[in-house]
């Protein structure tokens, strides 16, 4: 009888669980950040050399010239593929946008590498969380090979997304 009733428990018990389903996401949570696929090519001819900036920096600025409404891969403008010189002069690398533009890292923007196949001991993000027009790498070696990355940043109306896919040569 102690057998049935086990049973008859179990039984009722694993039809409740069948039955439930798990919770809505509440409202407010925003979707996920989605990157569309980015058409990569390797760099052709010899990177363009970063300019030492005070601070042992590379600083990159970023042009943007929306179009329609839109921000296009063809609507930022930056240096394609830079060099690092060597690690003591170029210790952070910057990216820094125009007026009216930001990264905002709790909404998905930033400055990403692009392949999971990067060695970690090379470069730091940082990520203070605060929408800004600059975003840092802390440049932890050198290493002389080519890295493929991309950089996300909105307006600060938050309507219009832009994409860019450069190239970085860590000097």
């Amino acid at each position: 009888t102690m057998t049935v009733l086990a049973i008859a428990a179990f039984g009722f018990t694993a039809a409740g669980c069948a039955k439930r389903q798990a919770p809505p996401p509440p409202a407010s949570s925003p979707p996920p950040p989605s990157t569309p696929w980015l058409a990569k090519t390797a760099p052709t001819g010899n990177p363009v050399p970063c300019v030492e900036s005070p601070g042992n920096r590379c600083v990159i600025e970023i042009k943007v010239t929306p179009v329609a409404g839109g921000c296009s891969d063809n609507a930022v403008s930056l240096p394609e593929f830079v060099e690092l010189l060597d690690d003591q002069k170029h210790k952070k690398i910057e990216w820094q946008l125009p007026t009216g533009y930001h990264f905002c890292p709790r909404a998905g923007d930033g400055v990403f590498q692009d392949s999971a196949a990067v060695p970690e001991n090379l470069f730091d993000v940082d990520w203070n969380g605060r929408c800004s027009n600059k975003f840092t790498w802390h440049r932890k070696q050198q290493d002389t090979k080519n890295y493929a990355y991309f950089l996300r940043f909105r307006d600060e109306q938050n309507t219009v997304v832009c994409i860019k896919d450069p190239w970085i040569k860590n000097g």
